[in-house]
């Protein structure tokens, strides 16, 4: 059975974001994005930030990455 054009345009708008992540991606020859980062502000302890700043660098990780893990572990809870 085929499918209508109406219901083909349903599915198209439904996931939009992704057909654009595609075509992005395809146009630039890279792999597609579809969970975008966010850049956020957070006041910290200069010490505690010097003292992680050290030893992200120390350990070659990316500070953005470990803070990301971070916050998921502690969002769910572990």
């Amino acid at each position: 059975m085929p499918w209508s054009e109406k219901f083909i345009k349903q599915i198209v708008e439904k996931n939009r974001k992704y057909l654009d992540a595609l075509e992005a991606a395809d146009k630039l020859g890279k792999r597609p994005v579809f969970h975008k980062k966010v850049r956020k502000d957070f006041t910290i302890d200069e010490d505690v930030f010097d003292e992680f700043q050290a030893r992200c660098k120390k350990r070659n990780q990316s500070m953005s990455r470990v803070i990301e893990e971070l916050i998921k572990k502690y969002a769910l809870g572990d």
